[in-house]
């Protein structure tokens, strides 16, 4: 760059050069950021301030309209402008230092996506190939959480588009290309199809709509479905209501004659997902009897918001994964339904339910004791619990807890993501309350005759990022609320597991057994809190003195605490005491 310098060979604008010079050195001073830069630059260290302030000299300090003298007024009018050179040369340095930043910063990036790029290529092929299936089945999670019918293939399409060697590890990675969808074009499915090789397993997922594509995806993808592992079939509410209206079922039927075209077998087939939608959810359908015929190995059903009917039962079925609002409503009992398709599963061993207006009125609904003597694991989902609004009498989920009966259960998970935790004292007290009538509920009679089941896990979770707490209800700190658990309902059991958002007290219901009864001389041990993130030392000390208070402390004999961030080791020690602690993580 040329430089112009005067004819003694300095530069013009050398003073100005000097300040940033200046500016420089100082940024590159050590204890730079240990400074405080508003005292160091204090306007009572500015020549400027003391040249027109610096002897009292002020004389409008006291509001009096006096003449000044000529030279005061001649000082003030100099650093008048000096402060305005200032102001001007700060701004221009600003605006260059911050377009100098930006440059920097710009550099900086380009040199760490750099490093990332010599990293990633310093990845050999298999473990790049490794990283890219966690990426896919990372994106099918993601979606299958959000009901999201076509399963992930777009992560696995913009990979193989980074690069040359990503197009070639991505294609040279089986595993990245089994999901096929029907919103695949004719060319996308071949494409697919092509890139797997002889032995893998296919995902497929199919919308059910009243069209042609149904048979034009099969066209395609006849050969492979003796390879597919999993099948999600996604339903269109605006084609009907189930069978009051026969839209799910006629599309099912016609659906499923053509997996059936042929005698065509799905000896792979280990999970049916059947999607309805959650804004509409008032419809079920009847699976063809056909269907264990034609999937022998079929043991996953996984339905959310679509309740199915079977005409036979279905002993190959061992996981049923539910998830359905419950209350009677205009169309269906939801709860009778649950309970004739679990009649139906014979062999099934493992049961999630997750339900949606579960706190309502059954309208007293006659529901019939049924038996499912095979389930040994059932994890129980309450979402947008009204504690406030729950009823103990004649509630849907208090009617079917009552109505099933599960004999060999040996694992109970309870998961409550209450709503409206109340916006006063007294309503706090009453929302408490109602936790130990929903806990009661929960546990109804006939469960304390189990004689299997060797733990329970009681979550109480508030989803932050679902709910925000009102104005009213933030004024009331979390631990004015509590969930009471009535201990005379699971003392029979050896091990709880306890999560909760805020504190946790064992109570006893006025209806049940006595607390001090065990069964076979089984009585609970082992207490666990896990991911109580709220809890403190005053709130455990208050869990453990409810356990004293109904004679059961003497009991435990070990207690676990993970991942409880505001209880301390030794404020857990002196709580629990020594011998009882077994982890602390």
């Amino acid at each position: 760059m040329e430089v112009t310098t005067h004819s003694d060979g300095k530069h013009p604008h050398g003073g100005m050069l000097a300040v940033l010079r200046t500016l420089e050195e100082v940024a590159r001073m050590p204890d730079f950021n240990q400074l405080e830069l508003s005292e160091v630059f204090r306007m009572e260290n500015w020549n400027a301030f003391q040249n027109v302030y610096g002897d009292d000299e002020d004389p409008f300090a006291n509001n009096d309209r006096q003449v000044v003298n000529a030279a005061w007024a001649t000082r003030l009018k100099e650093s008048t402008n000096e402060i305005d050179c200032v102001t001007k040369t700060l701004e221009a340095l600003l605006n260059v230092a911050y377009e100098l930043q930006s440059r920097l910063e710009s550099s900086q990036k380009q040199i760490i996506a750099a490093n990332l790029s010599k990293g990633v290529k310093s990845l050999p092929d298999e473990i790049l190939a490794k990283v890219f299936q966690i990426a896919v089945w990372w994106e099918e999670d993601v979606f299958f959480a959000y009901s999201i019918f076509a399963r992930g293939t777009r992560q696995a399409v913009w990979l193989s588009q980074v690069s040359r060697r990503f197009r070639e590890v991505a294609l040279g990675t089986r595993g990245l290309w089994t999901t096929l969808t029907s919103f695949c074009s004719k060319r996308q499915l071949e494409a697919f199809i092509s890139r797997v090789g002889p032995v893998e397993r296919f995902h497929v997922s199919l919308h059910i709509s009243h069209s042609s594509e149904d048979r034009a995806f099969f066209e395609v993808c006849r050969p492979t479905i003796s390879r597919w592992a999993t099948l999600t079939l996604k339903h269109d509410s605006q084609f009907g209501y189930g069978a009051r209206y026969g839209g799910c079922n006629d599309r099912l039927e016609k659906l499923f004659s053509l997996f059936s075209e042929g005698g065509v077998q799905f000896p792979m087939l280990e999970e049916l997902i059947i999607l309805g939608d959650r804004s509409d959810p008032r419809f079920g359908g009847l699976l063809p009897a056909a269907i264990e015929a034609w999937a022998p190995n079929l043991h996953t059903l996984r339905c959310p918001y679509f309740l199915p009917s079977l005409p036979n039962p279905f002993p190959s079925i061992s996981t049923l994964i539910i998830s359905h609002p419950i209350s009677l409503d205009h169309f269906s009992s939801p709860m009778r339904m649950l309970l004739d398709l679990l009649v139906k599963l014979p062999n099934l061993s493992s049961f999630e339910l997750e339900l949606d207006d579960a706190h309502r009125w059954g309208e007293y609904e006659m529901l019939p004791v049924t038996e499912c003597s095979s389930i040994t694991s059932f994890e129980l989902r309450i979402r947008d619990m009204f504690m406030l609004e729950f009823l103990a009498e004649g509630s849907c989920i208090a009617e079917l807890m009552k109505a099933a009966r599960m004999p060999s259960l040996e694992k109970f998970c309870i998961l409550i993501n209450p709503v409206g935790l109340g916006y006063s004292e007294s309503e706090c007290m009453e929302w408490s309350r109602w936790t130990g009538v929903l806990s009661q509920a929960l546990f109804p009679d006939h469960f304390l005759k189990s004689t299997r089941i060797s733990s329970v896990h009681y979550k109480m979770l508030y989803d932050s990022s679902d709910y925000k707490l009102t104005d009213g209800e933030s004024k009331i700190p979390l631990d004015a609320r509590e969930v009471q658990i009535p201990l005379n309902r699971i003392l029979h059991v050896p091990t709880m597991v306890l999560s909760s958002f805020i504190p946790i007290l064992f109570t006893q219901d006025i209806d049940g057994e006595d607390g001090h009864t065990y069964i076979n001389g089984r009585r609970l041990t082992e207490l666990k809190l896990i991911g109580c993130e709220n809890m403190t030392s005053a709130h455990l000390k208050r869990t453990v003195e409810s356990l004293e208070l109904l004679g059961a402390w003497d009991d435990i004999k070990w207690v676990v605490v993970q991942e409880c961030e505001h209880l301390k080791f030794e404020d857990v020690i002196d709580v629990v005491g020594e011998q009882r602690l077994q982890t602390f993580c």
